[in-house]
């Protein structure tokens, strides 16, 4: 039914339990999960020319680790993930 399915996410407080949930898409074909988290270029002005280089490295480290931990839950599900951070507005960039 769904192969590729898109997990825009701020990691909120339950977004493992959310992915947890989504990983049960399997069942129905789902075989690859994007995971997209977009950083509010209007909260971060210092970051510029959209490119996640210039991220400071405490934010690039949150992150990485973030989407590393949402990867592993996705991949024991035997589902493919593909990561994308973005800088925008979140509604435009998902």
């Amino acid at each position: 039914m769904f192969k590729k399915i898109l997990y825009p996410t701020a990691f909120e407080k339950f977004y493992q339990d959310v992915l947890g949930c989504i990983t049960n898409l399997k069942r129905v074909g789902a075989e690859e999960i994007v995971l997209l988290h977009v950083i509010y270029a209007l909260e971060h002005p210092h970051i510029a020319d959209r490119f996640a280089l210039k991220l400071p490295d405490n934010l690039r480290n949150l992150l990485g680790s973030k989407m590393e931990e949402a990867s592993r839950i996705i991949e024991n599900a035997g589902i493919r993930p593909t990561i994308r951070i973005e800088l925008g507005v979140p509604y435009r960039e998902s």
